[in-house]
Parts: structure tokens; C-alpha cells; sequence
């Protein structure tokens, strides 16, 4: 599964960047009532390459079929570190099978 971003928010370079071979979860906080949830995609060591606050008005699913590909879209905010406020980001996500994007949507 591969991640991409198009904004490039919460990086010093501002660049989009793009996470190849990896893990993606879905979280939230189970303690706190109507707890957003956030996404979090991890290298193979386990260590958080991307992470956001799925944005819950914004975060309609949108599947992209493009040259056999199998991707999503969808918004989530990201902490900006200069700043420490949250900022939209777009992300897509390219799933190597159809029952992988079935199991995320």
C-alpha cells in the first residue's frame, strides 16, 4: 500500500511527498466519547511516516479508478509544527488489492 500527499502540510520542505511500502490504521482515542478518529501509516519497523485528524465533514472516501489502479482519496488535518495548528491535507492511497481498499472504505 502507498501513501501520497498533495500539500505537503506538516513537512519542513512543504513538498508532497510519497510513503511506499507500508501499514495504514485507522485509531482513535477509546477513553474519550465521539473521539475523532486519525490515520496513521507506518514503515515496516513500526515507525509513523504520516499521521492526521481524519477531517469528519471533510472526509468523504472517493475511490479513483485510473489505469487498473486502486485508490482512494480523502482530507485529513495535519499538525503544522511551526505553528501547531492543524492544516488540511489531501491524501490518496493506492492499494495493491481490491479486498484491501474494501477492508479500509
Amino acid at each position: 500500500m502507498n501513501l501520497k500527499t498533495f500539500k505537503g502540510v506538516g513537512r519542513e520542505d512543504k513538498q508532497p511527498s510519497k510513503k511506499d511500502e507500508g501499514f495504514l490504521s485507522i485509531e482513535r482515542v477509546k477513553k474519550i466519547q465521539d473521539a475523532p478518529h486519525f490515520i496513521a501509516y507506518r514503515n515496516y519497523l513500526g515507525n509513523t511516516q504520516f499521521s492526521g485528524i481524519i477531517a469528519k465533514k471533510l472526509a468523504k472516501i472517493r475511490d479513483v479508478d485510473e489505469k487498473g489502479k486502486i485508490r482512494s482519496k480523502f482530507a485529513v488535518g495535519v499538525k503544522e509544527p511551526a505553528t501547531g495548528k492543524y492544516e488540511l491535507e489531501y491524501v490518496q492511497i493506492r492499494f495493491f488489492t481490491e479486498s484491501d481498499r474494501q477492508v479500509f472504505t
